[in-house]
Order: C-alpha cells, then structure tokens, then sequence
C-alpha cells in the first residue's frame, strides 16, 4: 500500500504550524521571565517588594523577608497572576524591564526587572 503524497504534505504542514504556534509561545512567556523589585515612588507597603517569574507558570513572591509561591500565566499581551484566594491579579510588560501589576482598588504597583 503506497501512501498518498497529499497527506503527508498536510501532515507536515500541520505538524509546522503546531510547533510555530508552540515558539511563539514560548517567546512571549521568555520577555517576562526574571526578577523584579518594586520601584521606590510605591506606597510604602509595596516597597521591598520581588516578584520572580518563572518558566512554566511558577512565581514567588518575597514580601517583608517572606516568601509566597503563585503561579501565573499569559492572556494576550498580559501576565495574570492567580491568587491562594483564587483571584486573578493583571499585569503588563511597559518596555524591556518595567512590570506595572494592578491591584484591587484599584492600586497600580510598578516593577523593575533586576535579573
């Protein structure tokens, strides 16, 4: 039995197009990897505050000395942080190395990327 050519063409093309889908995944997931800390023109309870994002949908959030696991994920251009709670925290890249989260209230904290 010969296979028809036609199919494999569609196979592949298929195959192609999944693994571009994939890559440009994973480069909008690469623009928000690292760690940032709170800028200092924040009120005071959002300074000494870090935020690192990790591959995968795993943060940790260092507040005060203590440390807090979340996890995150990207819905178009935006970051969304899910809480313990279950709510859901936006946040969005403003150039290379600047993360502005918005808070409940709502309240606008701004982040700058250090590593």
């Amino acid at each position: 039995m010969r296979k028809k050519p036609g199919c494999t063409k569609g196979l592949s093309l298929l195959l192609l197009v999944a693994l571009m889908l994939w890559a440009l995944g994973c480069s909008r997931e690469e623009r928000f990897i690292g760690v940032y800390e709170s800028e200092p023109n924040n009120e005071s309870r959002y300074s000494d505050v870090y935020l690192e994002l990790k591959k995968g949908g795993e943060g940790i959030r260092k507040v005060q000395g203590k440390s807090f696991t979340f996890e995150w994920s990207l819905k178009g251009d935006e970051m969304r942080i899910t809480t313990r709670s279950g709510g859901t925290i936006v946040g969005r890249l403003e150039g290379k190395d600047a993360l502005v989260v918005i808070l409940p209230g709502p309240r606008i904290v701004h982040f700058k990327k250090i590593k």
